[in-house]
């Protein structure tokens, strides 16, 4: 972790050592996290999400894996969930140990998951409905305002031959990278009413996370505008979501 005064913010200097280590019993996170994404808390423990790097695959996939960990002091010290099943709530697939909650896994990040994005919402409504264009609307996903938590995340589906002719940063074997979503299991009776949340609600993150849609939310394009000069488009990663107040997310 790194400081930088308000009136100075491109003044960092380095506050301590490291914050959570690798975990060398662990073929999710032996080789440490990385990605951090923070999500501050106004009474209860802060959450981190990030992306473990484990033991290396035999087929030469990435062994990346999404972990949840918490602080009770604000952000100072941190600790990983108390079991694999909690700290690995989207699920995890790496051939090279036992797996943890394989039964959340979809086609579309069956391979890893990666670096996230947590803002404050509810789960999506999916409509069915047609807009003022005259197009089919079905599909769409919209989002009700309540306290649960919305993690949008990279994730990788199946390694396929790369197109002929085209040049990759994966070689001639590919991934299908692109966004997912994932909600929270629910927040604390407690807590239901508030922007405040009680130590209770820590159970928001103990559970798996849900996957209400069969598909990414942001899927890489492929060929598909490779007449327009367009690179091809395998990966679509590193989300960051920002709430404007005036046009919304």
């Amino acid at each position: 972790m790194a400081e930088a005064a308000v009136a100075s913010p491109h003044d960092w200097k380095p506050r301590g050592g490291v914050l959570l280590a690798p975990q060398p019993d662990s073929p999710f996170n032996c080789r440490g996290p990385s990605f951090p994404f923070v999500v501050p808390r106004d009474d209860g423990p802060w959450l981190m999400a990030y992306c473990g790097w484990g033991a290396s695959r035999t087929d030469g996939t990435l062994a990346n894996t999404t972990g949840l960990a918490l602080s009770d002091d604000a952000g100072l010290t941190w600790r990983y969930m108390a079991t694999p099943e909690q700290q690995w709530p989207l699920g995890t697939s790496n051939p090279s140990g036992v797996n943890f909650n394989t039964d959340y896994l979809r086609d579309y990040d069956c391979s890893a998951t990666g670096s996230v994005s947590i803002v404050r919402g509810s789960g999506p409504t999916v409509t069915t409905s047609t807009g003022a264009d005259g197009a089919d609307k079905s599909g769409a996903v919209g989002y009700d305002d309540d306290d649960n938590y919305r993690m949008y995340y990279t994730c990788f589906g199946p390694w396929s031959a790369k197109p002929e002719g085209v040049q990759t940063g994966h070689g001639d074997h590919i991934p299908r990278v692109g966004i997912a979503l994932a909600l929270s299991s629910g927040q604390s009776q407690s807590a239901s009413n508030s922007h405040k949340h009680s130590s209770s609600s820590v159970n928001d993150f103990t559970g798996p996370w849900r996957k209400p849609l069969d598909r990414l939310l942001v899927a890489p394009r492929g060929l598909a505008y490779a007449d327009s000069g367009l690179p091809f488009e395998y990966i679509n990663s590193k989300p960051f979501v920002l709430h404007d107040t005036t046009s919304g997310w």
